[in-house]
C-alpha cells in the first residue's frame, strides 16, 4: 500500500484495480483505497485477471521480487506504463527479459 497511497497523495491517479493473493489482505486494502480516493477498486487474485481489465493504463508492482518480472512482462505486452519497486529483477537473466520486453 506504501506506493499506491504515495501514487493517490501525488494525484492525478484513480486505482481501479487491486491484486492481492492474500484474501485478507485484498479486502483491507481495496476498503483502504476506497476510503482514500471514495470508489472501490476492482478486486483480484490473480494478476493476469487484472492485467485483462478495460481501462487500464498502468501497473504498480509491489510484491515479492520473485514476481517482478512476470507481471512486468506481462504488463509491457499490454502496453501499460509500470512502476516496479526494487530490486526490479530478481537475478540477472530476469532484468534481461525485462529490458528486452520494455525494448519491444
Amino acid at each position: 500500500m506504501v506506493i499506491t497511497k504515495a501514487a493517490l497523495k501525488a494525484g492525478g491517479v484513480e486505482v481501479i484495480a487491486v491484486c492481492d493473493v492474500d484474501s485478507e489482505h485484498l479486502v483491507s486494502s481495496a476498503d483502504e483505497i476506497e476510503k482514500l480516493q471514495g470508489s472501490k477498486p476492482k478486486t483480484f487474485k490473480y494478476y493476469q485477471e487484472l492485467i485483462d481489465i478495460k481501462g487500464l493504463e498502468a501497473l504498480l508492482i509491489g510484491t515479492v521480487p520473485h514476481w517482478h518480472a512476470l507481471q512486468f512482462i506481462a504488463a509491457c505486452k499490454k502496453g501499460l506504463d509500470i512502476y516496479c519497486e526494487k530490486p526490479l529483477a530478481y537475478d540477472i537473466m530476469e532484468g534481461l527479459a525485462m529490458v528486452n520486453a520494455a525494448n519491444k
